[in-house]
């Protein structure tokens, strides 16, 4: 075999290691990569859904909130019907529902009223299936609040809010899931009664008068 013919063989050979080396490293980085995606989708963490737990409150409402909230109810608040603060240890934040003696006909007049409103986003919402107001505040710190007239009553949700959002989570969960019971009645069927037993005896005094 000549020289040229060597050469030849050895380019050939040379271009073939090359390709077979090319081959090897794409598949290669080809598995690497598929690899590395997996890994990434391994460990996107899972999505944590709270237990939920009920309160049943004596003001006449209800409400659901997550389970590993502490609640407080405030026994020493004899001011309000309800002061409810749930919190969670260690970790800076709260939700606290409110139920207060209702001094405003209508939400425009309590939003207005509501110093620390001024200025504030006001949206149109609901609460336990009646007309509410939500407002946003983001001074002197960042604060949700959701409140309805309800029986004679100022019922209200407010929250701090964090930067991850866990707060406000908490907070649309009391709001979606509160209740109102039935409102407290105030008629007076047994007066009325009264009064007419007063009548008929009036009426019987009359005739035996006009005998």
């Amino acid at each position: 075999m000549n020289r040229k013919k060597l050469i030849a063989v050895a380019l050939s050979a040379c271009v073939l290691i090359a390709s077979l080396s090319s081959v090897f490293v794409f598949t290669k980085n080809r598995e690497n990569s598929k690899r590395l995606a997996q890994e990434k989708i391994a460990i996107v963490p899972t999505p944590v859904v709270e237990k939920l737990a009920e309160w049943k409150d004596p003001a006449g409402f209800s409400f659901s909130y997550p389970e590993g909230l502490t609640v407080d109810k405030h026994d020493e608040d004899q001011e309000n019907y309800a002061h409810v603060e749930m919190t969670l240890k260690d970790k800076p934040g709260n939700v606290i529902v409110w139920a207060k003696d209702a001094p405003i006909s209508d939400l425009a007049t309590w939003v207005k009223k509501e110093k620390r409103f001024t200025n504030a986003p006001v949206l149109d919402t609901t609460l336990g299936g009646e007309n509410a107001k939500k407002i946003l505040l983001n001074s002197p710190k960042k604060m949700v609040i959701v409140g309805a007239l309800y029986d004679g009553m100022l019922v209200s949700v407010e929250s701090e809010l964090d930067e991850a959002g866990e707060w406000q989570k908490r907070h649309e969960s009391v709001v979606s899931s509160l209740v109102f019971g039935e409102k407290k009645t105030t008629g007076s069927s047994v007066s009325s009664s009264d009064s007419s037993d007063e009548g008929s005896d009036v009426s019987i005094d009359e005739e035996e008068v006009i005998e």
